[in-house]
């Protein structure tokens, strides 16, 4: 039984011997690819971690942005009414440094004079509606500075709520002659 086993037995121990160096190779690249996921696994939580504050950001009509902390998500859970005054209040007490840092990066952007100018514009216009007072003081009466914040729009599922248009200044910039 050993004779006719032979034959059988030296292919099989030819065929060990050839694939040694490819299981050697597969256990370098199993270790390699292995070493490269920890060493992504950090990139991929914060990644992670980013698309969950971006959602959430999301839920409660606030556009993800540099200038947006990820700590004021934390401990919101689902209270989307708390996520929404912690970003708000959030805005509304360090606006003039919100508004400087998104101005000073302008330079940056590849646009031209027409489309900074519209940003300008619109960073002026996030400024007038700030509250003079406290957030949601009982002077102005809504915490936005005097304005009517009831306007809805429906996207979809979603409601976004700003401020109505008959209380937004005009701009001579838009061709209407400034109420303000």
């Amino acid at each position: 039984m050993e004779r006719s086993l032979g034959p059988v037995l030296e292919i099989l121990n030819e065929w060990s011997a050839a694939a040694t160096p490819v299981l050697e190779e597969f256990d370098r690249m199993a270790a390699a690819a292995a070493e490269a996921m920890e060493t992504l696994q950090p990139a991929v939580k914060k990644f992670h971690e980013r698309r969950q504050v971006h959602d959430a950001l999301d839920k409660v009509g606030w556009l993800p942005h540099p200038t947006v902390p990820y700590r004021l998500v934390e401990g919101c859970g689902d209270d989307l009414a708390l996520l929404d005054d912690r970003i708000a209040d959030y805005y509304r007490s360090r606006w003039p440094e919100i508004r400087d840092e998104m101005e000073s990066g302008l330079a940056e952007y590849h646009i031209d004079d027409d489309a900074r100018a519209t940003f300008r514009e619109a960073l002026i216009a996030h400024t007038r509606r700030r509250p003079s007072t406290s957030a949601r003081s009982p002077a102005s009466g809504n915490g936005y500075g005097g304005m009517e914040w009831n306007h809805e729009e429906h996207h979809g599922d979603r409601r976004i709520q700003g401020p109505s248009f008959s209380s937004i200044p005009t701009s001579p910039c838009f061709g209407a002659s400034s109420s303000a």
